[in-house]
């Protein structure tokens, strides 16, 4: 998931295989993953996702 993010960010045409097509859909995928997982740092990098969505999307 950081990966996609950092490639998100970066929005050249050379992207990761398999990578969201924006980040509305990273951010869903995100939000799921911290969602089943718990794990705080997962919600956090969701959260992180979620507020650059706000600004690109």
């Amino acid at each position: 998931m950081a990966a996609y993010f950092a490639d998100a960010l970066r929005s050249g045409d050379d992207r990761v295989p398999g990578a969201p097509a924006g980040f509305g859909e990273l951010a869903d995928r995100a939000r799921a993953l911290a969602d089943r997982t718990g794990d705080g740092a997962v919600d956090e990098l969701a959260e992180a996702i979620e507020q650059a969505a706000r600004g690109r999307d």
